[in-house]
């Protein structure tokens, strides 16, 4: 990618020469309600991913207390390296799993 994501940001070493303190080979989105945004981020901390990126906005769902979702929703930007295809939908199944709608 000609982008460099904020997970891959290049640090200099003391040779001058540049290397990637994370070289993702997986960027994936996931959308969670804004009030467990933080837990959520945990979540998928714990699972190996970084958080790249996060861009909040107003449900496209609805939402506020009459529907009992939350009216804002989370963009998160995730970046993963060195898990295979399975082992990423696998742990965004169970993070997804804890999610309050379905």
């Amino acid at each position: 990618l000609a982008t460099t994501f904020n997970s891959t940001a290049a640090i200099s070493s003391s040779s001058g020469s540049s290397t990637n303190s994370n070289n993702p080979d997986t960027i994936a989105t996931f959308m969670v309600p804004a009030n467990i945004a933080d837990k959520t981020i945990s979540d998928l901390k714990s699972k190996g991913f970084a958080i790249d990126s996060q861009y909040p906005f107003m449900s496209l769902r609805g939402g506020g207390s009459p529907t009992g979702r939350d009216p804002q929703q989370v963009l998160l930007v995730l970046t993963s390296s060195g898990k295979s295809l399975n082992e990423i939908t696998s742990a965004l199944s169970q993070v997804d799993a804890t999610l309050t709608y379905k």
